[in-house]
């Protein structure tokens, strides 16, 4: 496994995004999927371990800063910072993540980012409830609330149209009367969608690559209790799928 401390730093990274723009979560999430994923993996060869911990060490050091919004003002070592106290907080309470998200769980926010930021901090708290701190928590909330207004990405549909932020268009309709009845049905969508377009040459809206991590930030918050609220997040899964499908 890598250092414990990727962990931390990663929650860190988490709870200051906010300070950076919505999308600045992508460095401490990094931190925090790459410790889960040696946590699940614990018998891979060390020399793994150490190529993980290189690739970690290139984003402390700013390679990924590019989704800090540069009007913030804020660094990649900003993030990482540790958090100052807040008085008068609860630890441990990873449900107040939850009611954030029912702020923005309505549609796809960003590529569904709003979905894995937050199932990604309710893993590690869950697993780990001594680093959910009050001041993590409230960083994290406030990072899951600024998804409130965003949109749900960016596609590009050509030279003659260029990249576009919103869908003016009806969308495809063979996927919008698909009805996720459960989590399997979905992941099984999502992966039939792999098999089916990985070929294909699309960009935007995440790609498949985050219409993965969507449906499994869905099945992450099912699995740690949060049922009801992982439920009302699978029409935006369906809409973002509608959304890879009208990609040229």
């Amino acid at each position: 496994m890598i250092d414990f401390s990727y962990l931390e730093r990663g929650l860190d990274g988490l709870a200051n995004a906010h300070r950076g723009g919505a999308m600045a979560g992508h460095p401490g999430a990094a931190l925090v999927a790459a410790y889960c994923f040696t946590e699940n993996n614990p018998s891979l060869d060390p020399g793994v371990f150490r190529a993980i911990e290189r690739d970690l060490e290139r984003i402390l050091g700013g390679e990924e800063g590019f989704w800090i919004d540069k009007k913030s003002g804020v660094t990649t070592q900003d993030l990482f910072q540790p958090l100052p106290k807040v008085e008068g907080a609860e630890d441990g309470k990873v449900g107040a993540i939850v009611d954030a998200l029912g702020g923005n769980l309505d549609r796809t926010r960003q590529s569904g980012h709003n979905v894995i930021f937050a199932a990604a901090a309710i893993r590690a708290f869950s697993d780990h409830p001594e680093l959910a701190t009050p001041e993590r928590l409230l960083g994290i909330v406030k990072l899951t609330e600024s998804f409130d207004k965003a949109g749900p990405g960016r596609g590009y549909y050509g030279k003659s149209v260029g990249w576009k932020a919103t869908i003016d268009a009806a969308l495809p309709g063979d996927v919008a009367k698909e009805s996720f009845e459960s989590f399997d049905q979905a992941a099984e969508a999502v992966i039939d969608e792999l098999i089916a377009t990985a070929g294909e040459h699309r960009q935007g809206f995440g790609g498949l690559m985050h219409l993965i991590d969507h449906v499994a930030g869905l099945v992450e918050l099912d699995r740690h209790g949060f049922s009801d609220a992982a439920r009302k997040g699978l029409p935006a899964l369906r809409q973002h799928l509608r959304l890879l499908h009208s990609l040229p």
